[in-house]
């Protein structure tokens, strides 16, 4: 049995230049800034923050059939805030 979602990931994605400039006293949990989202090609894409950087690209299958479309997806004022 799987005490957390840390459990289930094999292997991490960082940013490099963020590896490169970690500081000593964090880990890269506590320094790695990115965000994921569905890009216009509807890939999952994963995207370093801190130095606006496409860390990747992912095709997750068809996203229509989870209900993904084009419209925002929550109250906020827009696309590009954070919620």
């Amino acid at each position: 049995m799987m005490n957390s979602a840390q459990d289930t990931i094999k292997m991490y994605m960082h940013c490099n230049d963020c590896m490169l400039e970690l500081p000593d006293d964090l880990s890269p949990q506590e320094y790695i800034h990115v965000e994921v989202g569905i890009n216009y090609d509807n890939l999952l894409q994963i995207n370093c923050v801190r130095h606006d950087k496409i860390l990747g690209t992912f095709d997750i299958g068809e996203l229509s059939d989870v209900g993904i479309d084009d419209e925002h997806c929550c109250s906020c004022d827009g696309h590009g805030e954070q919620l």
